[in-house]
């Protein structure tokens, strides 16, 4: 199973997820939902309440299963530009 993730405390109210990506083989058996539930119980014992993530516009998958974990979308939009 090829899995990434990272977490980070940005401050002592907030957190946020870097990074969360299942290897397409593996998805659909509650392995996302156990990382979810396993970073947002780190993030309350480092007393961080808020959490938040980014995805791509794109990414409809990520976005669904966001949904269902209960996040919210759409607070911001985040800028890239390719200077190479």
């Amino acid at each position: 199973m090829w899995t990434s993730l990272s977490i980070y405390v940005l401050s002592a109210l907030h957190g946020e997820i870097g990074e969360l990506f299942i290897s397409e083989k593996f998805r659909q058996k509650g392995i996302g939902k156990q990382l979810m539930n396993s970073m947002e119980e780190e993030f309350i014992n480092k007393q961080a309440y808020i959490v938040t993530l980014a995805t791509s516009v794109q990414n409809k998958t990520a976005q669904l299963f966001y949904d269902n974990c209960g996040y919210n979308g759409k607070l911001k939009y985040i800028y890239r530009k390719n200077i190479l």
